[in-house]
């Protein structure tokens, strides 16, 4: 009865992982990986090969640290045109 007090959240395909995976594959500094997580994006099975490759040349971590921040920023964009005002939540001291 108060659909028009929500705002539907992005869909997977608002966000684009695959535009992620080219960001991060171009931000890398390393020629050599570079090339390979290129040639992972080619085709289909994209995501397995990229996610094999990520493991391969050992920039999983950074992989998921780089998707994480660029979640959040698109999470900051979203309440921002949404008028919606975007808070972090303390995960206390450490």
């Amino acid at each position: 009865s108060n659909w028009d007090d929500y705002v539907e959240l992005p869909s997977q395909y608002d966000i684009h992982e695959y535009h992620l995976m080219e960001d991060f594959t171009k931000a890398t500094s390393d020629r050599r990986k570079q090339e390979l997580l290129l040639a992972a994006l080619k085709g289909n099975r994209a995501f397995r090969r990229f996610k094999d490759t990520l493991i391969r040349v050992g920039l999983e971590n950074e992989w998921y640290e780089y998707r994480y921040l660029a979640f959040i920023e698109i999470a900051k964009e979203w309440c921002k045109d949404n008028k919606i005002v975007y808070k972090t939540k303390s995960l206390g001291p450490k």
